[in-house]
């Protein structure tokens, strides 16, 4: 084997197994894991009117805040997709685990 090639997969590797880091979208939402659809829709409207009227952020701010919550409720709202997103959730190992299951 060349030797050379060794860091380079070394490298290689540990790129490809780093750990993920997943966006909670519960407290995106200032929600539970247990919060009912009509919760979630509530919180997302609350909070998407709370964004909107706020003076104090910038466009590209609100933007980005807007893009999360919009993400968070589409990811939420959708039985399946929330039952994907929970089931990553439980089984990756880390913070998620010990606040939510």
């Amino acid at each position: 084997m060349n030797y050379f090639l060794f860091p380079l997969l070394l490298l290689t590797f540990f790129k490809l197994f780093q750990p993920v880091e997943l966006t909670n979208y519960y407290e995106t939402l200032n929600i539970n894991c247990y919060a009912t659809k009509e919760q979630i829709e509530t919180a997302y409207h609350n909070l998407v009117n709370e964004m909107v009227n706020d003076n104090g952020l910038d466009a590209q701010s609100k933007e980005i805040k807007l893009k999360d919550l919009k993400e968070a409720f589409k990811v939420l709202s959708d039985e399946t997709s929330r039952a994907r997103y929970d089931y990553y959730l439980k089984n990756i190992p880390g913070i998620f685990r010990q606040y939510y299951w």
